[in-house]
């Protein structure tokens, strides 16, 4: 429904912030674990990997993921989104330190399930209004710069205000950002989605030029 529309694009985009803040939180405690983990003289190898791990993922699962949003429900993926990345930060807290580099891949994946869905979604509820569509894109991309900026300055507090005890306040931001989806966005039924060879052709066969 139209009139449902703005509180769906603000759900979104205030999931969006969540998520981001989340992430970056939690890429910056993994790095302060890393420090302390190596007594204060971490590898300066080992701390790129493991931030720039979550990344990578995300960058290579977006398009298979934004795929099967499509066929199984897109509303689906962005609840699991949030929550993969919740399990993530759980799982590394149970199994310690040598789950480090996983936690970031998986992180990754569950940020996959979310930002092209929540692009697609916004490109759905906006087709008949350029204008509508270009705002909405634009406070997409503040909402993600907001959440950056807020995810740097929550990980160094949470961190040293409660060492390990950071990643719990970080699974919650995960989780409200999963429970917020779940409650104000509305349900998208699957659509029909080409095969992935004609996906793969149409990325990397010759362009319109």
């Amino acid at each position: 429904c139209s009139s449902d529309l703005p509180g769906a694009l603000g759900a979104l985009l205030t999931a969006t912030i969540l998520l981001r803040a989340g992430a970056v939180a939690a890429g910056v405690a993994v790095q302060f674990d890393i420090s302390d983990l190596a007594g204060g003289r971490p590898n300066a190898l080992a701390i790129g990997l493991v931030g720039a791990a979550q990344a990578v993922t995300e960058m290579v699962f977006a398009p298979f993921l934004a795929r099967y949003a499509d066929r199984f429900g897109r509303s689906r993926f962005l609840v699991a989104g949030p929550v993969v990345m919740l399990g993530a930060l759980l799982l590394f807290l149970g199994m310690g330190p040598a789950a480090l580099g996983g936690t970031r891949l998986i992180e990754g994946i569950g940020a996959a399930a979310f930002t092209p869905v929540a692009l697609a979604f916004i490109a759905a509820s906006t087709s008949r209004d350029p204008s509508g569509r270009a705002q909405a894109s634009g406070a997409f991309e503040a909402a993600t710069l907001g959440g950056y900026a807020a995810g740097f300055l929550l990980g160094p507090f949470a961190w040293h205000a409660l060492d390990r005890g950071a990643f719990f306040v970080i699974a919650g931001v995960y989780l409200a950002a999963g429970l917020v989806c779940l409650r104000y966005i509305p349900r998208v039924p699957p659509l029909p989605v080409s095969s992935l060879r004609s996906v793969f052709r149409t990325a990397l066969g010759p362009g319109p030029m």
